[in-house]
């Protein structure tokens, strides 16, 4: 009977307003549904088949018991900001690896093209890693980059220094004589200059076979390939 009184007053009150109040039938739910002005539903009334009556209830606790906490967004920046210099710091430890890794190659006290060699491959190893697009945000996968970079470089450093040990053995130096053609081990990069610090690149030579003008030092020899006059290391000379 409360309900049904309820029900007559709200009645009441819609016929007062009606031109700001939209009634739906709601098929699904099987009620008939109020809508205000904004379209947000205020109440909805279903009926008793047992008591024959309609029951109307009001939407208000519903559309509280819906209500979403406003976004913290000074949480969320703290958040951003954290990750942020997590990042920072994982790839400032990998620049850091890869700087040392650098210094330490170009000390090695070993044959400036044996050093060019192990460069080139470590440089190929870093574009390799930059093509895999790792989440440095993890620590773990920043930790395990930098250990992958001094094992394979730890790897390179002694396959490039052997190499060029096993080739130093098979040259005889000595059978190389000014004035003559030689052919050399490789098709060697001619340099400008005798002296490694300062010298250019001229090219690679054409083919293996240089004609030997003199040896400049214990480390160059001043030679001719094609048209280009310029100095190949020793260790390119083959028996």
């Amino acid at each position: 009977m409360k309900k049904f009184v309820l029900l007559l007053s709200m009645l009441y009150s819609l016929s007062g307003i009606a031109q700001t109040i939209t009634e739906k039938y709601n098929s699904l739910q099987k009620r008939y549904e109020y809508f205000n002005s904004s379209g947000n539903l205020i109440g909805y009334k279903t009926y008793d088949s047992l008591k024959q009556t309609w029951n109307y209830y009001e939407a208000i606790q519903k559309q509280q018991n819906n209500y979403v906490e406003p976004i913290n967004l000074e949480l969320i920046n703290k958040a951003l900001a954290s990750k942020q210099a997590r990042l920072d710091n994982n790839v400032q430890k990998i620049e850091y690896a890869i700087q040392d890794i650098s210094d330490k190659i170009m000390s090695l006290d070993v044959e400036y093209e044996v050093k060019n060699r192990i460069n080139d491959r470590f440089t190929n190893m870093l574009n390799n890693l930059n093509t895999q697009r790792l989440n440095y945000n993890s620590t773990s996968v920043s930790s395990q980059t930098i250990n992958w970079l001094y094992t394979e470089i730890n790897r390179i450093i002694p396959e490039e220094t052997n190499r060029i040990k096993s080739i130093s053995q098979k040259t005889n130096l000595q059978n190389v004589k000014n004035g003559t053609y030689v052919t050399l081990f490789r098709k060697a990069t001619i340099w400008d200059s005798p002296e490694m610090t300062k010298a250019k690149s001229l090219g690679q030579m054409e083919t293996n076979v240089v004609y030997v003008i003199e040896k400049t030092n214990s480390q160059f020899y001043k030679i001719k390939s094609g048209n280009i006059i310029g100095y190949v290391t020793a260790q390119n000379f083959k028996e």
